[in-house]
């Protein structure tokens, strides 16, 4: 009696296990059905999920082309440049997965030069961390980051005070801007060959030195008086992008976004910019 109730224990466990090794497999089955590298792409940031080793895309649009490439199965590298070949950016991202499947972690970097147009003096960069939740047919990204930019133009910056019958005194210098990033990001496949896509990204940051603006007055005499102001330099930037994606086949995809971008400055006016975006996806 005994013999036979271990027995069955064994078998129940066993069929447990085939259970279980079952749903895992066809779980591995769908997201390798969903996969593709575009979809770890939304229209200017990128998620947490992973290309395949070897595998990769270009994406081009009006101001240039990119290309993203898997070096490894969880590290992916690209280029990011316009059509003049300047500025250039290089890309690094790198994906961190879990136990579950859905949900995902990743950090990267871009770093870029304003190339041979301004003799490679301006540089930038942008270093960020993400978590997505989901697949490659429907997800959402929640990143942040540190973004900074250096023209690499020098200009005469006055310095601030009041000045009466005399010439304004001059400080060379040269912009600095760097401020923290957050961004929502997500995609949801609505047909067989069809997504929606939204980016939304929120800058907020300030120049290392404000500007200055000034004044200028005249007395009874003539006399000139010239009262110079710093102008608060904090600003915040609102990037929102919801657009839809049309997958052609495996190897293209067309995507177009009726964006704007929002300027919140400290010291002036708010101001909205419409900024229609379309890009194509291959691979060849």
């Amino acid at each position: 009696m005994k013999t036979r109730l271990k027995i069955q224990l064994l078998l129940i466990v066993f069929s447990i296990g085939l259970t279980t090794s079952s749903s895992a497999q066809q779980n591995d089955k769908d997201s390798s059905q969903n996969y593709n590298s575009f979809s770890t792409r939304y229209f200017q940031n990128s998620n947490a999920l992973a290309m395949k080793k070897g595998d990769y895309y270009v994406m081009t649009h009006i101001a240039g082309p990119e290309i993203q490439y898997a070096a490894t199965k969880n590290l992916s590298v690209g280029l990011i440049s316009s059509w003049l070949a300047s500025p250039m950016i290089a890309t690094i991202r790198y994906t961190i997965p879990t136990k579950n499947k859905k949900v995902n972690f990743g950090i990267g970097t871009m770093f870029g030069t304003t190339g041979y147009l301004n003799n490679f003096r301006g540089f930038g960069g942008y270093h960020y961390g993400m978590m997505t939740i989901g697949d490659y047919s429907k997800n959402l990204t929640v990143s942040a980051g540190y973004v900074y930019c250096a023209p690499g133009n020098t200009y005469s910056r006055k310095v601030p005070g009041t000045y009466t019958g005399i010439k304004v005194p001059l400080n060379p210098t040269r912009d600095f801007f760097s401020g923290i990033t957050t961004s929502i990001s997500g995609m949801m496949k609505i047909g067989e060959k069809t997504s929606i896509v939204l980016d939304a990204t929120l800058l907020s940051g300030r120049y290392q030195e404000n500007h200055t603006d000034a004044n200028y007055t005249y007395s009874s005499d003539n006399t000139e008086t010239i009262e110079v102001k710093e102008i608060p330099s904090q600003t915040t930037f609102l990037y929102l992008m919801p657009g839809i994606r049309f997958q052609k086949s495996e190897n293209k995809a067309f995507q177009l976004a009726l964006a704007g971008l929002s300027v919140f400055p400290k010291s002036r006016s708010t101001y909205t910019i419409p900024v229609p975006v379309c890009s194509w996806f291959v691979k060849f």
